[in-house]
């Protein structure tokens, strides 16, 4: 194991070497190994933020992890919570790879093992489809079509291509968005993975906090005022973590979006109430999500989920009445 394949784990390469080192995955759940902690965590952020979090110095926990969140996206069964998964990870390795990408078209070393722009072609199938020129490149017209059917923007309508002799001319930006687009077929080919009990029952709690993040119709959202002394204290505490300047993990800046996005705030708004503390480009991803314009929708953590992971603080009397800090906050709107 590298760490070429910990930064590409959707790799030939990558699946090679984890056959090759014949990993044993109920071992690995059992055994409560760091791998299962750091797939949840991948899984978690690609549907809540569109990247796959923060990776783990070890190329073997990273690696592994990769296995894990398919098993985990597998178990929650749900076509779009697959596809914005595979989404995630697309998104990763372009960045990853605009990283890696130096001037010469070639991926500076990472490992060992170099990666180049061929290499890539050759792994996702297009080597044929596409040649290398002095501008850029030239894609097959119908490879171009077929990854570049999910793609926004009227750039990448083929009538405003300059289309010639059955092949499109491309720049390397736009080489690496139709690599994305490969990634994320590649990710989500196979899933879901048919799960044998035993995993499942290893994995449940897991797959029940990772359940919880999508929507449930049972919490009523939407509020006509925005006041911060109302908040629950959770939610409190969250925004004045954020106001601070600390850095929020995933799960907490997934709450505290989720709770302001049943107001009428739009992405500005929350990151100037937040005081500048909150990733702009999450925000707008988690916006997306949890207001149900772009894939999975999300509803606000519960306090159960909140006090899994450590959030739920503070604790007043409002608090042993309730399930929901939307509902702490519409109890005092309307209490008080």
């Amino acid at each position: 194991m590298n760490r070429l394949h910990a930064r590409y784990p959707f790799l030939d390469g990558a699946r090679e070497a984890v056959e090759t080192a014949d990993i044993d995955l109920v071992e690995l759940i059992e055994t409560g190994s760091p791998a299962v902690d750091r797939g949840r965590e991948r899984l978690e952020a690609g549907l809540s933020e569109g990247h796959t979090g923060t990776p783990r110095r070890s190329t073997r926990i990273e690696l592994l992890s990769y296995p894990i969140a398919r098993v985990l996206v597998s178990l929650l069964d749900d076509p779009i919570a697959t596809d914005t998964y595979a989404r995630a990870e697309a998104a990763t390795a372009r960045e990853r790879l605009e990283a890696d990408l130096d001037s010469d078209q070639e991926l500076r070393s990472v490992t060992d093992h170099d990666l180049s722009v061929n290499s890539l072609l050759t792994e996702f199938g297009l080597a044929a489809d596409v040649t290398v020129t002095d501008d850029g490149f030239l894609m097959d017209v119908s490879r171009y079509l077929s990854l570049s059917q999910s793609l926004e923007g009227e750039q990448w309508r083929l009538v405003n291509r300059a289309l010639d002799a059955g092949q499109v001319p491309i720049d390397r930006t736009e080489l690496l968005a139709l690599l994305e687009e490969a990634v994320a077929e590649r990710v989500s080919e196979g899933l879901p993975l048919p799960v044998p009990d035993a995993i499942a029952g290893r994995l449940e709690e897991e797959r029940a906090s990772l359940q919880a993040m999508l929507a449930s119709p049972a919490v009523e959202l939407g509020f006509d005022t925005v006041t911060p002394t109302k908040f629950p204290p959770c939610m409190q505490a969250l925004l004045e973590r954020a106001q601070s300047g600390e850095a929020i993990e995933p799960p907490g800046q997934f709450a505290l979006v989720g709770f302001l996005a049943g107001t009428d705030l739009d992405a500005d708004a929350i990151c100037d109430l937040a005081g500048g503390g909150l990733d702009r480009e999450t925000v707008d991803y988690q916006l997306a999500h949890l207001r149900g314009s772009h894939g999975v929708e999300y509803v606000p953590p519960d306090c159960a989920v909140m006090d899994e992971y450590g959030l739920c603080v503070n604790r007043d009397d409002r608090c042993d009445r309730i399930d929901h800090p939307a509902e702490y906050y519409r109890a005092a709107l309307t209490e008080d």
